[in-house]
């Protein structure tokens, strides 16, 4: 006979031992004047803390709560996608994120190939396994996918840099360790180094255009605005060695007047790359253990022809090879994984711009990743309409709610607000200077709310996404959730109108 005290040890499905009290737990919520109708209730959480709370009752909750994460369904197969991506793939089909999701859950991995081991220990999360499933399947192995124009990925930054200082077998001179502290600032990475929990770039970025159009994504393209840090320091590296001249990555300022000057080994470099081809006086030898070091072999036939003539048009085989290397780093397939397919259409010039005498105008848009609590941004003050709005907001807002003589009020009359005066954030003086010399203005309640909605039906009736940062900041620069101008942006319609 089972009683509210039983208990029962079960193994789910996931190989874990739990231990279960024959027990629920409810919080039933009513409010004293209405009727039983009314009651909310949720399921009470398990707590492991007893009348006095001991050290060892806080233990057992951060491990519960771990645990509730790794074992949760979706660990699996958000965890693929993100291992696949890494490993070069932005893109990968349903398909394979299910295969490695399966091999992360089951512990188990085994290739097709019948001459192939199988991998993992059999337990949840076992990582040999998800390894090996991202890097023999198919997807990963197959040839064919060279020629899809989705495949593959560009390659992260701070990846470039130092596939470049370890194929070009890069020696340090100083006695120091390799320092290169302004990296981030430079490329838009560093080890160790995230700017917030949600790393340097985002899983499901789509930038702008036929990447966008095509529903596909490109996460290190986030980091693209930082290319021209990562070339100048690349290319440094490769002229002047790990110092900071014209860009480096280095500490040490010792910028020669020319690359003939420059000595490999000066001891007022931390380093330099030390790559000795094959055979330096043939140039397609050099061409070729460049592009296989640097490119994977994957450097176009036309684009290495380019090279061998720089190459032997100099007559300092130093020289020559530093030219050699910095054409190689610049070429696209040393910044993507996939097959590159070139074009030989030259660009159309652009139409010289306009000249005009009036006073040059800009649309600034300032974008909060971090988020913008904008009911305290902007907050109902005084003279509203029928209510009091104010004592909504403070009624509303709690112990979070700004008190009334803290905002800098700002008049509203002459516009269509239900209140003619309006409080700004006490930490904001400048909005209201600049509101007031006409500035500035407020657009308040720009979102992406589809139509009316209640706390029981807002998720079957909205459009977007929410409570995710990465979409929500994505919405937010487009504001279109019905998709009447599908994959265009904001300002980008402002200035079709204007």
């Amino acid at each position: 006979i089972f009683g509210r005290n039983s208990m029962f040890k079960i193994k789910d499905d996931r190989g874990r031992i739990l231990y279960l009290k024959n027990l629920r737990s409810l919080v039933m919520i009513r409010e004293w004047d209405k009727d039983i109708s009314s009651t909310f209730e949720f399921r009470n959480t398990p707590t492991f803390y007893g009348e006095v709370p001991e050290v060892r009752d806080a233990e057992y909750e951060t491990e519960a709560g771990l645990d509730h994460y790794f074992f949760h369904q979706n660990t699996g197969p958000f965890l693929a996608l993100r291992f696949i991506q890494r490993f070069g793939v932005s893109n990968p089909s349903p398909r394979f994120i299910e295969i490695v999701a399966t091999a992360f859950r089951s512990g188990v991995y085994k290739s097709d190939a019948v001459s192939l081991p199988s991998f993992g220990s059999g337990e949840y999360g076992d990582l040999s396994a998800t390894v090996a499933a991202i890097l023999l399947d198919r997807e990963s192995r197959n040839v064919l996918l060279d020629v899809d124009p989705s495949y593959g990925c560009i390659r992260e930054p701070i990846a470039k840099v130092l596939g470049l200082m370890r194929s070009m077998d890069y020696v340090q001179t100083s006695s120091n360790f390799v320092s290169m502290n302004k990296l981030y600032s430079q490329i838009g990475q560093m080890a160790h180094a995230m700017p917030s929990v949600f790393s340097f770039f985002l899983p499901g970025y789509s930038p702008p255009g036929k990447v966008a159009k095509a529903s596909l994504v490109s996460p290190e393209s986030m980091l693209l605005p930082s290319s021209v840090g990562l070339l100048n320091g690349m290319i440094s590296l490769v002229k002047f060695g790990l110092t900071n001249c014209y860009g480096g990555f280095g500490e040490k300022n010792n910028c020669a007047p020319s690359m003939s000057e420059w000595k490999r080994g000066n001891p007022m470099t931390d380093g330099y790359l030390s790559f000795v081809p094959d055979d330096e006086n043939d140039a397609k030898v050099v061409v070729s253990n460049l592009a296989t070091l640097l490119t994977s072999g994957r450097m176009s036939t036309s684009r290495r022809e380019i090279i061998q003539q720089a190459y032997e048009k100099e007559s300092d085989k130093n020289i020559a090879l530093q030219l050699a290397q910095q054409l190689t780093i610049l070429s696209p397939e040393y910044h993507v994984t996939g097959n590159v397919q070139g074009s030989t259409k030259e660009r159309s010039n652009l139409p010289a711009a306009l000249k005009s005498c009036k006073e040059h105008k800009s649309v600034i848009h300032i974008m909060l990743k971090g988020g913008c609590d904008s009911f305290n941004l902007l907050v109902p003050h005084s003279q509203c309409q029928g209510k009091d709005l104010y004592d909504e907001y403070s009624r509303a807002r709690g112990s979070i709610g700004i008190p009334k003589e803290d905002l800098f009020t700002i008049d509203a009359q002459g516009s269509n607000q239900i209140c003619k005066t309006f409080g700004i954030h006490p930490n904001l003086p400048i909005l209201k200077e600049l509101y007031e010399a006409k500035e500035a203005l407020f657009l308040a309640g720009i979102g992406v709310l589809s139509e009316p909605v209640t706390a029981l039906n807002y998720e079957e009736k909205t459009k977007t996404q929410l409570f995710a940062h990465n979409t929500i900041q994505s919405e937010i620069t487009r504001l279109d959730p019905f998709m009447t101008s599908a994959h265009t942006a904001t300002l980008g319609r402002v200035a079709d109108a204007l």
